[in-house]
């Protein structure tokens, strides 16, 4: 089976870059998906997806089901925000 990426973006440089340069190193059998979040609604496939995946930032790139390693970052939490300080006055 062909192996598939899906990448999620959000039409900034950075997620064009990060499309040009999937599409650059894949091999022609990768199954390529973008998914604009801009452009999802609730119901869309690609809304399911980032949700499972649990996709919190873009550009993201997702390989065969799961995010790559240099793609986590985990969501913005209270509790990550008060451990680089942001809770406190300057």
């Amino acid at each position: 089976m062909a192996k598939k990426v899906e990448v999620f973006t959000a039409g900034t440089w950075l997620c064009k870059d990060a499309m040009r340069k999937v599409r650059a190193v894949a091999f022609p059998s990768v199954r390529i998906v973008e998914y604009n979040i801009l452009n999802l609604e609730e119901d869309d496939l690609g809304m399911r997806k980032c949700v499972e995946y649990g996709v919190t930032s873009v550009p993201t790139i997702v390989v065969d089901g799961k995010i790559a390693d240099f793609c986590s970052r985990g969501p913005i939490t209270e509790g990550a925000l008060r451990r680089v300080q942001v809770d406190r006055p300057g």
